[in-house]
């Protein structure tokens, strides 16, 4: 079976969010139409059909002003909810600055599970919509910017305003011993993870007749664009595709190009991340993905999700510095082949080209929804895949082929 096309994975993000901005399937169909006739050439890329879509719901006209975020309610009393209350007193539940165990945020985030629905649907549109494109991975203020029309801080206010909200809505619907879980958790989730875990398997595909009708026709042969230059020094690519287990939605249509400064020299960081696998060594030692993902946002401020590794145990996370400003986390994983896997979000790669980059032609391999990536580096290899807008560099001496059928993310 051939892999879909950019433009499928991108009308059915883009079906989705039609979807939660309409009355029905019928209604959500109807702007989706109309949304592809009005991108009209860029119908098959991921910005312009998006922003079709969020103008012919009428969102973000000029002039448009956000909302002043509500202040999230505080801890209530225990006694404000008798109905949570059992025949023998509960033990208290912190409250205030006392900082969260991991029993409390992985409660908690089972808590949001099945409140993210509900909590979403009592949203207005716009933010409805300012949801799904984080849960999308457009929570780059640029990109953002871009799909709703608005110059880069005024994308970010509202980014930021909406997801207030959207915790403000989930606060509502907890109860009262519900939300110190709620709030314990929320201080380490990322919104749009929520909101895609939660809403994703409720959200229908497009049919296969308006992704037909997304897609643009092959450009006659004349028009073709030449091919890109490569980096100089690169190592030999051998790239395949392959279907993934579990990856993340839609990736960014922006990539760093150090084609673009061809007086700059420029370091593959693929390259260096193989150099520099050998001698990493964990920084915090973790007992599963959670852990790791809470140190990661702690010292790193990045919100990542941690792969599993079929056949190998998480032993930890290393930080190593790429760019003299930032450290790099990197996953290191045990088994019978032991495996770093670098991890770059598409953020960082926008800082610091040219002088870092990883090659356009595998940020373009791994572009589409289940594609990897495989760099033979003669005694390592690296198998590159990403997910949402996160970039893995996987190091291994093993067999990479064996690798890629071993990776899955959680749903």
């Amino acid at each position: 079976m051939p892999n879909p096309s950019p433009a499928s994975s991108h009308v059915d993000e883009a079906f989705a969010l039609a979807q939660l901005l309409s009355a029905d399937r019928r209604d959500a169909l109807r702007l989706l139409e109309r949304a592809i006739d009005e991108a009209g050439p860029g119908r098959g890329a991921r910005f312009p059909l998006l922003r079709a879509v969020i103008q012919g719901a009428g969102l973000f006209p000029t002039g448009t002003e956000e909302p002043a975020p509500p202040d999230l309610p505080g801890e209530p009393p225990a006694q404000e909810d008798p109905a949570d209350r059992g025949p023998t007193a509960e033990p208290a539940l912190p409250t205030g600055n006392t900082p969260a165990s991991l029993a409390e945020v992985l409660a908690g985030r089972d808590v949001l599970r099945r409140l993210v629905p509900p909590a979403v649907a009592r949203l207005g549109p716009t933010d409805r919509a300012l949801a799904w494109l984080d849960a999308s991975g457009l929570s780059n203020a640029a990109d953002l910017g871009a799909v709703l029309g608005l110059s880069a801080p005024e994308s970010l206010a509202w980014l930021v305003g909406s997801r207030t909200r959207l915790a403000a809505a989930l606060f509502d619907g907890a109860t009262a011993s519900e939300r110190p879980l709620v709030r314990a958790a929320l201080r380490v989730s990322e919104p749009g993870d929520l909101v895609r875990q939660a809403l994703g398997p409720l959200l229908e595909p497009a049919p296969a007749s308006l992704r037909d009708r997304a897609t643009p026709p092959p450009a006659p042969a004349g028009d073709r664009p030449r091919p890109r230059r490569r980096l100089a020094g690169l190592v030999r690519v051998a790239a395949f595709v392959v279907v993934a287990a579990a990856v993340g939605l839609s990736i960014r249509s922006f990539r760093p190009d150090p084609a673009a400064h061809p007086d700059v020299v420029t370091s593959d960081l693929v390259e260096l991340a193989v150099d520099a696998a050998e001698d990493l060594r964990p920084a915090f030692r973790s007992a599963g993905a959670e852990q790791a993902e809470v140190f990661i946002l702690d010292r790193i401020g990045w919100r990542l999700v941690v792969p599993s590794i079929r056949g190998g145990r998480l032993e930890g996370v290393g930080v190593h510095l790429f760019d003299s400003a930032t450290e790099t986390p990197a996953l290191v994983y045990d088994g019978s082949e032991r495996v770093v896997v670098f991890v770059f979000t598409y953020a960082f790669l926008d800082r610091v080209s040219p002088t870092l980059a990883i090659d356009r032609a595998i940020l373009d391999q791994v572009a589409e929804e289940g594609r990897f990536a495989v760099v033979d580096a003669g005694r390592r290899r690296a198998l590159v895949f990403r997910n949402r807008d996160d970039v893995y560099v996987a190091v291994t001496k093993g067999d990479p082929v064996a690798l890629r059928d071993a990776v899955s993310f959680p749903d």
